[in-house]
């Protein structure tokens, strides 16, 4: 059943729900990273650098390593929710505009995938190392990339029904 769903149903709708989960994953593994550091009171300062200092003095605390890697993944995760309406106009546009089922399962499964990478990468890759940030960057480019173009699919067949 799950293999007619991805061959022959139309599943890039479902692909939303994926790439909110997505978007919301590098956050929780952030929390499990940093532990008992991270301040569900003000969730948003747990990373500044004063408390990210102040840390350093507090027995018990994850390793300056774990604490950067649990800080890039929060970035990641506001990433990803960044830009998930970018890709939901694109998905949503593209049924709109009524474009290919197999063009739009081909679209959601490639930026899912690029997510996945840009993730991986991000979460992975400590200050300094500028070949896998870049990588990273490209990444990040053809998923935006990817979802411009299929909206530019979309207004052009919008445009041509006027």
């Amino acid at each position: 059943m799950a293999l007619e769903l991805f061959s022959n149903g139309n599943w890039s709708a479902y692909s939303m729900i994926a790439a909110w989960v997505l978007a919301f994953f590098p956050h929780v593994l952030s929390v499990l990273l940093i532990g008992k550091s991270y301040n569900n009171a003000s969730p948003r300062s747990t990373f500044s650098n004063a408390d990210l200092a102040e840390s350093k003095e507090k027995k018990g605390v994850p390793s300056k390593e774990r604490r950067e890697m649990s800080q890039r993944a929060e970035w990641a995760s506001l990433n990803g929710l960044e830009g998930l309406s970018l890709f939901y106009a694109a998905i949503l546009g593209g049924h709109l505009a009524q474009l290919p089922v197999a063009s739009l399962n081909q679209f959601a499964g490639v930026y899912l995938g690029l997510r996945v990478a840009f993730i991986f990468l991000y979460v992975t890759t400590p200050s300094g190392q500028q070949l896998k940030s870049t990588l990273r960057s490209l990444v990040w480019t053809a998923s935006v990339g990817y979802s411009l173009y299929i909206l530019y699919q979309v207004a052009q067949v919008l445009s041509a029904r006027v």
